[in-house]
């Protein structure tokens, strides 16, 4: 299944795929408003762990893209690519807790995808995750819906540790 891997990299690098939505329904969340980049940028990560050299692989190339110019369905799809390979810390942030995609890849993330080839160092287990979570908390900014997705996480985290986190 990975052999189609090299030929993604190639068209992650048409920034054109980018800028121009498409409407996309989907059952769970309506229509979604997403660019072909954006698509293409999920199955990768999630073809991408099926193989660790391809992960590897993949890792660097996902380090490297920006999606600052594109329609915001790529930065969206870049967090959740970084998901699948086991990166949590992008899709945890960007998740808004409006119910929407994102919040349903970074449950996934933590559930399934971590520890993953690209999990960071020392935020790998269910004790250290939850306390990056709980520190989220000490931001009066967040909106209630972000906040309590964060307490969601946080508890689901917390239950796989085995303990409450102090504090």
């Amino acid at each position: 299944m990975t052999e189609g891997v090299p030929s993604m990299i190639e068209m992650l690098s048409d920034r054109s795929l980018g800028s121009e939505p498409a409407t996309v329904s989907s059952g769970r969340y309506g229509l979604l408003e997403l660019a072909p980049l954006a698509e293409i940028l999920t199955a990768f990560g999630q073809l991408a762990r099926e193989n660790e050299a391809t992960a590897v692989a993949a890792r660097t190339v996902l380090d490297r893209f920006d999606p600052g110019d594109l329609h915001a369905s790529v930065a969206d799809s870049l967090a959740i690519a970084r998901g699948y390979l086991g990166d949590w810390v992008p899709v945890v942030s960007a998740a808004r807790g409006d119910g929407g995609r994102l919040d349903t890849a970074a449950r996934y993330t933590l559930r399934l995808w971590v520890p993953g080839p690209a999990t960071p160092e020392q935020l790998g287990a269910p004790g250290e995750i939850a306390g990056w979570l709980k520190k989220q908390l000490v931001h009066s900014a967040l909106s209630p819906e972000r906040r309590s997705f964060v307490q969601e996480l946080l508890f689901s985290m917390e239950t796989r540790h085995g303990a409450l986190m102090p504090g």
